[in-house]
């Protein structure tokens, strides 16, 4: 019988704990210690010549590929608007080099915040043109 009763005492307080722990770890962030989440995402259009179709669903998706390596996941914490551009620049001029026939834009926006707090802010435009369209007739 004395063994029953410490048995069901420690089971509710391992259940007790158990609570505890999980209402403080859904607590809000009322300490303001500056955490947020912070996203970069990668959105537009761009159309591209017939034949190029597979390369093309895969040109804004290149841009958030790069951000995941620049954030190193799906988010981060801290604004990182630097690295995230320098990724972006580089996947750009890859494409612009790779496609010159490509038309179209690319907005890169930080998202921070979740939910109904979330703000937007496009850090950068990267603009596709027909580069054959461009170069002056001889």
């Amino acid at each position: 019988m004395r063994n029953k009763r410490l048995i069901l005492a420690l089971a509710a307080f391992v259940c007790a704990l158990a609570v505890t722990m999980g209402i403080t770890s859904c607590s809000s962030d009322d300490d303001g210690d500056g955490s947020n989440i912070i996203q970069y995402v990668a959105a537009g259009s761009i159309t591209v010549p017939a034949g190029d179709e597979a390369a093309g669903a895969n040109a804004i998706p290149a841009y958030n590929e790069a951000m995941r390596g620049a954030m190193g996941g799906n988010f981060c914490t801290i604004e990182i608007d630097a690295a995230i551009i320098s990724a972006c620049d580089a996947v750009y001029a890859q494409q612009r080099a790779e496609h010159p026939m490509w038309v179209g834009s690319v907005k890169v926006v930080r998202r921070n915040g979740t939910g109904y707090d979330r703000t937007e802010t496009v850090i950068k435009t990267y603009t596709y043109t027909n580069e054959a369209e461009m170069k002056p007739q001889s």
